[in-house]
Formats: C-alpha cells, structure tokens, sequence
C-alpha cells in the first residue's frame, strides 16, 4: 500500500528489520573500496636485496675505496674506508621489528672535496621504469651531515647511463630516522638494454669531506605510494 510502519524519531527502533523485511539482495555485500586494496602488497615487496644486512659473505669488515661488502652492496668512496657490520643491542626500540644488524660506513680519511657512496645494483634496468615507488630507509651518523639519495639507470654499463634519477636530500643526526620518499622513475623508452650489463642502481652520495661513521638500516623499495612495513626475508 506504500504506507510505512514502525518509524521512530530518529530513525528505526532496535529489531524492527530483518530478514522478513528485506528484499534478496537489497544490500550489497561490504567489501574493500578499490583505492585501498590498490595499496595491498604481498610476496616479496622489497626490491633490495638483503636491505637488512644479514649476509656477509666476504667478511663483516672490509676497507677499501671501491668494494662489494655486504652481499649486493658494494662501495665506491673517494678515499680507502672501512665498511663493517655493526650488531644493535637486543631490545632497542629505536629501529623496529628486531633487526640483527646495521651496516657502518667510516668516513675517516676523506678530503674536503671527497664522499662515500654506496650502491645497491638491482638487476634489470626495466625495473619499476616509469613506475612510482617508494623508498624507506632508518639512517643515523656520529655527527649532523647532508646526504643525498638517488638511482641510476644504466643501459649498457657505464657506456649508457642516466645518473641522478630522482635525487633527494636527507639529514642524519646521532639517532636512527625513518627517511621516506615517494618517486616516479624515468621512463627507458627508445634506450638500448644491453642484456647482461644493465641495472637499476640505488645510490647514497654522502656529504663531502664527512669524517664521520655513517649508518644504514632497513633499505626497502617498493611500488607504489606507501611505505610499508619492512620485509624480512628467510636468511635462505
């Protein structure tokens, strides 16, 4: 008849509908609004590999001004420095999830106009080209300094490349920081990839003529616009 029954002021009293009262399918099931499942992320997130500096084939502390040290990460300075894995003291609270290690850089030695890098070689140049992706990482140093961050693209070596993709800043001080940033990399269309010699590179450029001992914790790059929570992958 059209006529409306069991209304109360303020909307409908406690029991009055139910199954009886509704049509089938009259209320669209709840489910996850597509802008957040976009974000959800699973297996293997991290496009660094051991970001967390648990592997150390070639030793836990090895000096020289261009080196691997910590597998995948290799070190390029302007003078001879000691990179050593570093051991965070059970329980502190200052870098989540209980991580084991750090990664220590020790700037002794460099001349004003001189730097440490350090670079991760993620293979395949392709990857995330053109894509956004968001960076994390937990830093500290013995004294205030600028460092810059930043990726390489190279096509062929060091005969092709595109050096400075998305260079940004960051300042460490005495106690750890969680850094992020949100990027879109360059597009490769039209570039020659030359299979076998080819990379996305993550470069940290420290500040010139820095003395200091610079630390590094929880490197993670992932697609898209959100920092997640750092992946711990089997030491296999």
């Amino acid at each position: 008849s059209g006529t409306v029954t069991g209304l109360a002021v303020g909307g409908l009293p406690d029991g009055t509908v139910d199954e009886g009262t509704l049509a089938t399918d009259s209320v669209t099931a709840a489910k996850i609004p597509d802008t957040v499942e976009a974000g959800f992320k699973s297996g293997r997130k991290n496009l660094i590999i051991n970001g967390s500096f648990d592997v150390w084939q070639r030793g836990t502390s090895i000096t020289s001004s261009g080196a691997y040290n910590a597998d995948r990460w290799h070190s390029s300075h302007g003078a001879s420095l000691t990179t050593s894995r570093q051991t965070f003291t059970v329980g502190q609270t200052d870098v989540p999830n209980n991580p084991k290690y750090y990664q220590r850089t020790d700037g002794t030695g460099l001349a004003s106009n001189q730097s440490f890098e350090i670079r991760q070689h993620i293979e395949g140049v392709e990857t995330a080209a053109n894509q956004q992706v968001t960076l994390s990482f937990y830093a500290k140093s013995s004294v205030t300094a600028t460092h810059n961050n930043m990726f390489w693209q190279r096509f062929n070596n060091w005969s092709d490349i595109q050096t400075g993709v998305g260079t940004s800043s960051f300042t460490t001080t005495t106690s750890w920081q969680r850094f992020t940033r949100t990027f879109t990399l360059a597009d490769i269309s039209g570039e020659t990839v030359v299979a076998g010699a080819n990379t996305l590179t993550f470069v940290i450029d420290g500040e010139a003529g820095f003395t200091g001992t610079f630390d590094l914790a929880q490197v993670q790059l992932e697609l898209g616009s959100t920092a997640t929570d750092f992946e711990h992958r089997s030491y296999g």
